[in-house]
């Protein structure tokens, strides 16, 4: 008993002691540094000298922007976009056909026309320059002085750094490509926490807005199996979701050499339909970087990495999801026109 009231009466004293402003602002809390005006809290000046200036932005001053694209519909122009596949299954092949089309100005897989020829970092954790990335660049007929690569021997490179950046901006680089996503993240990101992976990545889609470049980053899948494509990623969900557009790369078979690309994710337009590789492609060549037409509903089944769940949605993206998308469009339009009609009538 005696101890309880030698206790209230400490309790006392240090209340008192806030009241008569004898604590220091390391024990103010953040409700006591606000202070009402005309019914609403701002804070205190010293408080801001850890937050930013606030600046506001109307939507009536923001300008609607086109969006333009490096590979339509798969990969956007100034967004981020990852392409992702168990290893040894085709990623390195598929994106080495990209950069040689891309360097040539020559058509992509799906399409006729040609390109202005452009530039490209290839960046590497995983393959050599001289003993893996520069054969099968060559073997595609890669226009060699348009590609470039951030020498990280010293101090190895990721999201968080200025140097890529200022890579893209010296290079005028059209595309960056960043293989693997891990190697990148930097060495105190832990891939699986969403608070530590989403500065990182908002970090690079940053830089992609800014230079209008298109970053690719290349990830590799997790062993859930018959999951949906979606989520088969290594690492956090906000990877996925800092992404607009993501694309799956991966073999019919353990015996097949025909290589599949889903589009598993697109944010700015309808997913395009599921490409495959009609050719017997080996290791070191990439010649036939052409050969990617489109494949019919029926060849997605084998697919192995579209779960047994996600089939028949993929079937539906590959062939009729631009059709779904212009009705679903007109229905809008349609049911917009009856209200306002209706509205009038009121």
């Amino acid at each position: 008993m005696f101890a309880l009231t030698i206790w209230i009466k400490e309790m006392k004293t240090h209340r008192t002691a806030l009241w008569e402003g004898n604590h220091t602002d390391e024990n103010r809390t953040e409700r006591d540094s606000r202070e009402p005006v005309n019914g609403s809290f701002l804070i205190r000046p010293e408080r801001r000298k850890n937050m930013g200036e606030l600046k506001l932005i109307n939507l009536a001053d923001v300008q609607i922007e086109e969006i333009e694209w490096l590979w339509k519909p798969y990969i956007p122009k100034g967004k981020v976009t990852l392409v992702r596949g168990m290893p040894g299954e085709g990623k390195t092949m598929v994106l080495s056909s990209l950069v040689a089309a891309l360097t040539n100005g020559d058509p992509l897989f799906n399409e006729e026309k040609r390109h202005e020829p452009i530039s490209c970092i290839y960046q590497s954790a995983e393959d050599g320059l001289g003993d893996t990335i520069k054969p099968r660049l060559e073997s595609g007929d890669v226009v060699q002085c348009k590609v470039w690569a951030i020498n990280e021997e010293q101090d190895p490179l990721s999201f968080t750094d200025a140097r890529i950046e200022e890579a893209i901006r010296n290079t005028g680089a059209g595309l960056m490509i960043l293989n693997p996503l891990q190697a990148y993240l930097g060495a105190n990101v832990d891939m699986y926490r969403p608070n530590e992976v989403r500065p990182v990545m908002t970090n690079l889609v940053n830089i992609a807005h800014r230079t209008g470049c298109a970053i690719v980053l290349v990830e590799h899948m997790n062993k859930v199996k018959d999951a949906s494509a979606i989520i088969r990623g290594l690492g956090s969900m906000d990877i996925t979701g800092a992404a607009r557009s993501v694309l799956m790369i991966g073999k019919a078979n353990d015996h097949s050499e025909e290589v599949y690309l889903a589009h598993v994710k697109s944010n700015l337009a309808p997913k395009g339909p599921t490409l495959s590789s009609r050719s017997r492609i080996s290791a070191h060549s990439v010649k036939e970087r052409a050969s990617f037409p489109p494949i019919s509903c029926s060849d997605v089944k084998t697919f192995r990495h579209i779960s047994k769940r996600n089939r028949e949605r993929s079937k539906t993206h590959c062939s009729a999801f631009s059709q779904m998308w212009t009705k679903s469009s007109a229905s809008r339009s349609t049911t917009s026109s009856e209200a306002t009609e209706s509205a009038s009538a009121r």
